[in-house]
This record gives C-alpha cells, structure tokens and sequence, in this order.
C-alpha cells in the first residue's frame, strides 16, 4: 500500500476487503493517521488477529473484520 494514502486525512471510509494483509500492523498504522476514518471494512483479509492499533480509530463506528481467520485468547 503506498505510503501516499497518508494524506487522505479527511478519509471517512475506507474499503480494503478481500485483500490479502502481510503486515496487519503496518495497515493499521497508516490508517491510524486517518483521524476521521468512521468505516473500516478489511473484511476477507486473512486477518488472524486484531491489532491493537484499532485502539486509536477514536472515529470509528463500523469495523468489519468478517471472513477473516481470528482467533480469541481468554
């Protein structure tokens, strides 16, 4: 992902579904500059873990991380 998508700070929406993600973490870190990302659809990722860095979308309100392979930890 070019490190361009930086400067789509007004981003509300943001479709990445059905895109394989090598570096979860290095997504979330690009989006996490997104300060206005309301919805966030990484939906059939391959994902198989939720990063952390989820915590600092304070915007958002739909995240959509269906078809994906996640595990839970208790």
């Amino acid at each position: 992902m070019p490190d361009e998508i930086n400067n789509l700070a007004a981003l509300r929406s943001f479709r990445f579904s059905g895109n394989q993600v090598p570096n979860p973490s290095h997504l979330l870190q690009m989006i996490r500059q997104m300060k206005h990302i309301t919805s966030l659809d990484l939906s059939g990722c391959n994902l198989n873990y939720i990063p952390s860095e989820v915590r600092f979308l304070k915007n958002l309100r739909e995240l959509n991380l269906s078809n994906n392979n996640l595990h839970f930890t208790y």
